[in-house]
C-alpha cells in the first residue's frame, strides 16, 4: 500500500469503528465506569421527606424513604423488619423518584462544600 492509501484505510477503519460505538452506545450495550463522585442529598424540612437530588441520571435507581419515630402516629406508620428478625415501625414510603440537581434546585456540589467547612470549624 502507498501512504495515500495507508492513511485513507486507517480514516475508513476508524470511521467504521466510530459508528460501530456510536451504535452501542445509543442501543445501552456499551459497559461505561460510572462517573466518579456520585452525591446525592436527601432533602427534609421539619422531619418530613421533601425530595431526593443527584448530580447524576437516576433512571436505574429506586428509592424507599425511612424515618422512625418513637412518638409518631402507629396507624400512619410501617412494620420495617430490622437485622435482628424484629421488626420496627417507621414512617415508610417506596418508589420515590429522584431529581437531578437544576439551576432549580440546590447546587449539591455546594451543599456537600458548606457541610464539609463547618464540621472543619467544629473540629479544630
Amino acid at each position: 500500500m502507498s501512504d495515500v492509501e495507508k492513511i485513507a484505510a486507517s480514516t475508513a477503519a476508524g470511521m467504521a469503528v466510530n459508528t460501530l460505538l456510536q451504535v452501542l452506545d445509543q442501543e445501552d450495550l456499551l459497559c461505561k465506569q460510572p462517573p466518579e463522585n456520585r452525591k446525592m442529598i436527601i432533602v427534609m424540612e421539619n422531619g418530613i421527606y421533601q425530595t431526593t437530588l443527584a448530580n447524576f441520571v437516576c433512571d436505574d435507581i429506586e428509592v424507599a424513604f425511612v424515618e422512625y419515630d418513637n412518638h409518631g402516629d402507629e396507624e400512619d406508620m410501617v412494620e420495617i423488619p430490622q437485622g435482628g428478625g424484629g421488626t420496627a415501625l417507621a414512617y415508610a414510603s417506596a418508589g420515590i423518584t429522584v431529581y437531578r440537581e437544576s439551576s432549580e434546585t440546590l447546587n449539591i456540589d455546594q451543599v456537600f462544600k458548606a457541610i464539609k467547612e463547618d464540621d472543619d470549624h467544629g473540629s479544630l
